[in-house]
């Protein structure tokens, strides 16, 4: 008897991830419930050298995402998934800038290092996003090109894909039976007001 019980629970795990898929999103439970919804690409350069580091890279899993709130000063830390997709549900109310973001390069030959991309809170170009309930803050696609001159020395530049769709049609795509579809989508905002 315990035997079948047991087949029985492990067929319905098996079969809840494979319709559902392995990476799933927290459901909305509540009208007041948000999403923070966004793509992460780290690409790095790198001059040829005798480091034994590559000379070129792009990197979707495991990059830290890190929001703070104007106000309080909290820090919301974000990594993302394997599919570069940063998800958070019931963002606290608040205007928010990206703090910083920060990834970790392995060099293939036993060293690992790590690059961070961290704004200034004090320049109004700072990208920001105010968190509403019942809706979804599409972030878009966040690239982060890291370029690599020396050993000791990098430079760094984030941009936005302009087209919000991408991530909506990305989300969309992966999460197709999600009830955040149906509520309502915002961009980030650019400039602190």
């Amino acid at each position: 008897m315990k035997k079948s019980i047991f087949a029985i629970a492990l067929a319905m795990l098996c079969s809840s991830l494979i319709f559902t898929g392995c990476t799933s999103i927290p459901e909305p439970k509540t009208a007041e419930d948000n999403l923070l919804y966004g793509n992460v690409y780290f690409n790095f350069s790198c001059i040829p050298n005798n480091y034994g580091i590559p000379t070129s890279s792009t990197k979707k899993d495991g990059i830290e995402v890190n929001f703070q709130n104007i106000k309080t000063k909290r820090i919301i830390k974000m990594v993302t998934n394997h599919k570069g997709e940063f998800i958070r549900k019931n963002i606290p109310d608040g205007t928010y800038i990206i703090h910083s973001l920060k990834a970790k390069v392995n060099y293939g030959n036993g060293y690992e290092s790590e690059y961070e991309a961290k704004f200034d809170k004090n320049k109004t170009t700072n990208f920001h996003f105010i968190s509403l309930a019942n809706s979804v803050i599409n972030m878009g696609v966040i690239n982060l090109d890291i370029s690599i001159t020396d050993i000791n020395y990098y430079s760094w530049r984030v941009e936005w894909d302009k087209d919000f769709s991408e991530a909506y049609y990305k989300f969309s795509t992966e999460h197709s039976d999600s009830s955040w579809l149906d509520k309502t989508w915002y961009t980030r905002m650019e400039t602190i007001e």
